[in-house]
């Protein structure tokens, strides 16, 4: 079966943990160690749930591009900085790209929901 975007959802009873889904949408990236890829995000998504093997840094871009890389930042004051291993992140209608880096070789999961 093909993979869908699937709504983010809590439990019934409120707690919060989000319901795992046999076709939920999970892409993966194998990074080389100081080399920046690309993602484009799936239509409909929303919200997304990183998770890494080792330290790596994330930008949410506005277009599909491919022209604002991500970069292992230095001494950063003007806002610009990448993410360093972000969690869940809302992605709303205007990230589009992400682009990934990481100091070291590893393997970063990206799971969307709308």
């Amino acid at each position: 079966m093909a993979q869908i975007l699937k709504r983010a959802e809590v439990l019934p009873d409120g707690m919060f943990a989000l319901r795992a889904h046999p076709l939920s949408w999970c892409d993966s990236k194998s990074l080389t160690a100081a080399t920046n890829e690309y993602h484009n995000v799936p239509t409909g998504a929303q919200y997304v749930i990183f998770s890494g093997t080792t330290d790596f840094y994330v930008r949410f871009n506005a277009t599909q591009s491919a022209t604002a890389a991500a970069t292992v930042p230095g001494d950063v004051s003007d806002g610009t900085a990448c993410v360093l291993n972000p969690t869940q992140r809302y992605l709303g209608t205007e990230v589009l790209e992400l682009a990934l880096i990481a100091p070291a070789n590893c393997v970063v999961t990206m799971e969307f929901f709308k």
